[in-house]
């Protein structure tokens, strides 16, 4: 390339990465306890009937189950565990019915057979097969 062209494109380029770096600037950074206590939900599945879901939510680290019934869909706890204790829940689904609702609470064995206890508690940590009825209530 030429200078000349060099001499063009410079100060377009700089005119565009300014612009580009306005909208930035002007909005407020994230703080770190905003980062740590974003919710989210995953796992979502349907009931073989399609009139009720489930999912599991992580709001600042407490995990639980959620779950909401058509036609209005406003979901509701089937779970109260309480604080982060790090004990994963997967494994999300419906009985055949939908009336029943199963989770698996704890991680997988490492391979001494060991169970996750994150939190170190005095009583060891057990991985379980957990159900509760879709009516249940916290």
């Amino acid at each position: 390339m030429s200078s000349t062209r060099w001499t063009t494109i410079t100060p377009v380029l700089g005119v565009i990465l300014s612009l580009l770096a306005v909208p930035a600037a002007a909005q407020n950074p994230f703080s770190i306890d905003e980062v740590l206590s974003f919710s989210f939900a995953s796992g979502l599945v349907a009931s073989p009937t399609g009139d009720r879901i489930a999912w599991i939510e992580n709001r600042e680290g407490e995990r639980n189950i959620w779950v909401a019934e058509g036609p209005n869909w406003q979901g509701r706890p089937l779970t109260d565990y309480t604080g982060d204790d790090g004990q994963e829940l997967s494994g999300l689904t419906f009985s055949a019915d939908g009336s029943q609702v199963f989770w698996v609470r704890g991680g997988a064995p490492n391979r001494q057979g060991e169970v996750p206890d994150p939190l170190f508690s005095p009583s060891e940590e057990q991985r379980g097969i957990w159900k509760s009825s879709f009516s249940g209530s916290v």
